[in-house]
């Protein structure tokens, strides 16, 4: 549709803006005639002044066409516009309602859910509200969640991770984790903290089997985030020549639903190799690897990474030197009274009763 506006010289511009026209410009569409005329047509406004804008959720354009557009990444909506329309939204499901005695209740869940609404674009977060308010009469995380979940499996390699009402109380030990963590976690409050730098991650190196996959889904439960697990391995098992593409997309998807866990699980089985890549594939491995990297060294977004290993000696130490986490933990088996603990836990769980003389038997 197009826009008359005066310029400077009071000369009248017209301003075109065409929107959904990507489908329409695929050379396996329409063929190479008709996006022939659409540059002659782009020149011929160029010539006369006016200005062409083109409105799409995709910034791919055919070669012809590529080079006669300036592109303007416009990003997804931040936590203060989604609080915005959350806030409104709110305001007006009370007043339909009738049902002043909610109001509260929704206000104070409020925050927490444009926090995790963030990555959704303004229509989706809508819809979740809305599904929310009229189908449980209250702001449901869950649901959110469930759209959070349907944006993340556009990559084949993240799956949102179910961590329930799991807590950090019901991981027992890692009591010096737990302290440290526990301090980091006020970062991701930048409303108290603004001026703190977002906390990398931490690696978790330790047998299989005690405990390692339990706190990284635990650290997304203190930490208020969704947890995703990132699948490194299938990446890599992508068709040669597409890994790369996958990487920047799958990295895209994390910057995009930011704030959230990340939990690299093993990734001694996905990573040991690409010290030695060079000589088995053609330097694949180690090139994703360098893309992660370099990713999460120049992502400035709240994404906090979880990695678990078994040893430190199958990796290449570029991915655990100093700078790349935040810290290292040793994760070995659990002491006596953390047995005790274990049993305790487990038995109240399944409704077992021991006498304390039996856990040393």
């Amino acid at each position: 549709f197009p826009v008359t506006i005066l310029g400077n010289n009071k000369a009248a511009i017209n301003v075109f803006v065409f929107s959904g026209i990507h489908p329409f410009l695929e050379e396996e569409r329409t063929g190479q005639e008709l996006i022939y005329k659409t540059s002659k047509l782009i020149m011929a406004c160029k010539d006369a002044g006016d200005v062409v804008i083109f409105v799409g959720s995709t910034e791919e354009l055919p070669n012809l066409l590529e080079s006669m557009f300036f592109v303007c990444d416009l990003p997804l909506p931040s936590e203060e516009d989604i609080s915005g329309l959350y806030k409104s939204m709110i305001m007006e499901y009370v007043s339909l309602t009738e049902n002043r005695t909610e109001l509260p209740s929704l206000i104070s869940d409020e925050p927490r859910a444009s926090i995790l609404s963030q990555g959704l674009t303004l229509m989706e977060a809508e819809n979740a509200l809305l599904r929310s308010l009229y189908t449980e009469r209250k702001i449901d995380l869950r649901i959110i969640l469930k759209h959070k979940a349907d944006k993340v499996a556009q990559s084949d390699v993240l799956e949102l991770v179910d961590i329930g009402d799991l807590s950090m109380d019901d991981v027992i030990g890692f009591s010096a984790f737990k302290k440290w963590l526990k301090v980091r976690s006020v970062a991701f409050h930048k409303k108290i903290n603004s001026q703190l730098p977002n906390p990398k991650g931490v690696l978790l190196v330790g047998h299989s089997g005690v405990g390692k996959s339990l706190i990284a889904k635990a650290t997304g439960s203190l930490l208020g985030l969704p947890v995703i697990r990132f699948e490194f391995s299938r990446v890599f098992r992508s068709f040669l020549g597409d890994s790369e593409a996958m990487m920047e997309k799958t990295l895209r998807i994390l910057d995009a639903v930011a704030p959230l866990v990340v939990w690299l699980d093993e990734i001694n089985l996905s990573m040991g190799g690409a010290s030695s890549s060079s000589v088995t594939d053609s330097g694949a491995m180690l090139r994703l690897l360098q893309m992660f990297l370099t990713w999460r060294q120049e992502t400035t977004k709240p994404v906090f990474i979880v990695a678990t290993v078994n040893s430190l000696e199958t990796l290449p130490p570029m991915l655990y030197r100093k700078g790349r986490f935040d810290n290292i933990y040793f994760c070995g088996l659990p002491s006596t009274e953390e047995r005790k603990a274990l049993f305790s836990l487990y038995c109240k769980k399944f409704g077992v009763s021991l006498r304390s003389s039996q856990y040393n038997d």
